[in-house]
């Protein structure tokens, strides 16, 4: 038999947000040569990913979950749906597995006094159950991904891993509403992936395992 599908329930939206723990909505008003004008910003933090590479497994380490916003936008364009109030479309009749990307470990900069380098090292374990010590972590790059609407900044990173490291199974932090799945991918599925017209995953990933591929030989001869 196959595997029963996960659904939402009770589903609603309220136009009302205001400021949570991790988006305030703001409008900005400012003049500019001689303009009024208005930019309407959803504030966020700062965060980290990972570029996870198994040496045992000769695959990269990356984590599925689900996303509402990709979710209702997926649902919100069907046929059916086009034109209805939100509150009118019945989000229950359809699959989790919409909603669901393939990322990079990664996760926000909410933690005060900790560096990029120390978020990045609990994220691992927490979401991937891999324990990595700070001097086999190292900085790709950092780069803004929010030019639009928030201005937050990533700080990519890089790390091998091996079984001798694994801690937990990791899964994300459920009280937080995460269930995430680990996924390796071999090097041709990778690039595979990257290689794709249509991928369910965001940009930076993209980036990530291509800077993977040019890097692959340097990596492995002065290993990090």
């Amino acid at each position: 038999m196959g595997e029963t599908k996960e659904h939402l329930s009770h589903v609603s939206f309220d136009d009302g947000l205001v400021a949570s723990p991790y988006i305030k909505p703001i409008r900005m008003h400012f003049q500019r040569k001689g303009q009024t004008l208005h930019w309407d910003l959803g504030i966020e933090q700062d965060n980290v990913a990972i570029v996870l590479y198994h040496r045992e497994k000769k695959a990269l380490l990356f984590v599925r979950q689900f996303r509402p916003p990709v979710f209702v936008r997926k649902v919100r364009i069907m046929p059916e749906n086009q034109g209805k109030p939100w509150n009118e479309i019945e989000w229950d009749k359809y699959p989790v597995e919409l909603g669901k990307t393939l990322e990079l470990c990664a996760g926000l900069m909410d933690k005060i006094g900790k560096s990029p380098k120390q978020i990045a090292i609990e994220e691992i374990e927490e979401e991937c159950g891999y324990a990595v010590q700070e001097d086999r972590i190292h900085l790709i790059k950092s780069y803004i991904t929010g030019i639009s609407t928030s201005g937050s900044r990533q700080y990519l990173f890089y790390a091998i891993i091996d079984e001798s490291m694994k801690a937990t199974e990791g899964g994300g932090n459920v009280y937080e509403g995460e269930f995430i799945e680990k996924v390796f991918l071999d090097l041709k599925q990778a690039q595979e992936l990257i290689d794709s017209e249509h991928l369910e995953s965001p940009p930076g990933l993209l980036y990530a395992v291509k800077w993977f591929f040019d890097n692959f030989t340097k990596l492995f001869e002065n290993p990090i």
